[in-house]
């Protein structure tokens, strides 16, 4: 590998089944816009998962997996707790809140920790989805509050300010907004008009550890043949 990792330090996350159930459970159009695969297609992806998984396990590299969650959520948890300097493989952006969380980088296709959507720390990456919304996912944010207002805001708050605006927007509490934020940032008044729609966005976009490896749902590793799988130190994920 290119950024040293060997295959018994490598973990490929595998989505488990029924894998939007907790946000489905938040807003029944999650993700809804990406429509049903056919059965024929269904069957050529469970194929080449499954070749896939069997390529990983035979040169010693681990998976894990847990149904009812995402992937995201697995890989947050892994972020989180696993010890050691981690780095997440993937294509999406969504997990570049983790750059930085516990030794972990984030490689977006070559690209490492780098913010695709402004000049602001990716860790208000949820912040972000939550008020501009993700077309991807099929949730839409706040109405008439876009990339631009999010910038302007984040530049006339600051680091502190954002990270109360986002507390507020987790606690549904963007009623008590002060009027020196909306004096600053006249767009902020749609956020505080939408309250309750911003909040369920937020979750929306949250990445859910606190539903990974609990007793009454576990994760399911499997370790490589050739080398029992190490999760100490220098990680790929």
């Amino acid at each position: 590998s290119p950024y040293g990792f060997v295959p018994n330090q490598l973990v490929l996350v595998v989505e488990g089944k029924d894998n939007k159930a907790a946000r489905r459970s938040i807003s029944e159009d999650y993700k809804a816009n990406r429509g049903d695969r056919l059965q024929e297609e269904m069957e050529i992806l469970r194929t080449s998962t499954a070749q896939v998984i069997e390529q990983f396990v035979s040169v010693g590299a681990t998976t894990v997996t847990q149904d009812k969650v995402e992937s995201d959520d697995v890989i947050a948890y892994l972020a989180e707790t696993l010890e050691g300097s981690k780095m997440v493989f993937t294509t999406d952006n969504d997990l570049l809140q983790l750059s930085g969380i516990n030794n972990t980088m984030v490689n977006i296709k070559g690209v490492i920790d780098t913010n695709p959507y402004g000049d602001f720390p990716t860790c208000f990456i949820q912040t972000y989805k939550a008020l501009c919304g993700d077309s991807s996912d099929g949730y839409k944010g706040v109405l008439g509050f876009g990339p631009k207002a999010f910038q302007d805001t984040y530049d006339a708050l600051g680091f502190e300010g954002m990270k109360a605006l986002d507390k507020m927007i987790e606690t549904n509490r963007v009623f008590g907004m002060p009027e020196e934020w909306l004096n600053l940032c006249p767009k902020l008044e749609k956020v505080k008009q939408a309250g309750e729609a911003a909040q369920r966005c937020w979750k929306l976009a949250e990445l859910k550890v606190q539903l990974i490896n609990l007793p009454s749902s576990k994760l399911i590793w499997r370790a490589g043949h050739t080398l029992e799988a190490t999760r100490d130190t220098h990680q790929a994920l």
